[in-house]
């Protein structure tokens, strides 16, 4: 969740400088705070873990396979489609609510179709405060999958530092 900062900051540094500008210093604050306590929690859960608890085997799959891209194709082009509409029908607080509801899904769509945008004033505000919200929406998403997945003794620490990392993307706002 932390290394998403990072690489948002590196997405909007490739697509759109205008954004990078107004988001960097935040988004890699954000990401070195999320790591660090990532890294807290990883060490202490590890000193568990040597103290005989046994961790259970992860299972990967290759997410560059033909039908992964092909998705994600798809859901770029509908979502680029859907921000279009609901700044042109809604304006800013379509944007944001788009943004809060693409944020339970998956950001990198909705914001890489974000820098398709014109650098104009208004727009490169109304797209950088819609990616915070994006962001923010996206913790708390995980937070709520934490808590689900990983029960409440287990999943209260990810659900409360997620929490925390949503809360500061959003008092960043009134920076922006």
């Amino acid at each position: 969740s932390s290394v998403m900062y990072l690489r948002l900051t590196v997405l909007l540094l490739l697509f759109n400088r205008v954004l990078f500008d107004r988001l960097a210093v935040l988004f890699t604050v954000l990401g070195v705070l999320g790591v660090a306590g990532g890294s807290v929690w990883v060490l202490l859960g590890q000193r568990k873990l040597e103290a005989g608890q046994e961790r259970e085997a992860a299972s990967n799959k290759n997410p560059l396979q033909i039908s992964t891209a092909f998705v994600f194709a798809t859901l770029f082009v509908g979502i680029l489609m859907a921000t279009r509409a609901a700044f042109e029908w809604f304006g800013t607080a379509g944007l944001y609510i788009l943004a809060g509801i693409m944020g339970l899904v998956d950001v990198d769509p909705f914001i890489l179709g974000l820098t398709q945008t014109s650098n104009a004033g208004d727009l490169v505000a109304a797209a950088a405060a819609a990616i915070v919200v994006a962001t923010a929406s996206n913790n708390l998403a995980k937070a709520g999958y934490a808590t689900f997945f990983g029960g409440w003794p287990l999943g209260r620490y990810a659900a409360i530092a997620l929490a925390a990392m949503s809360g500061l993307s959003l008092l960043a706002l009134w920076v922006l």
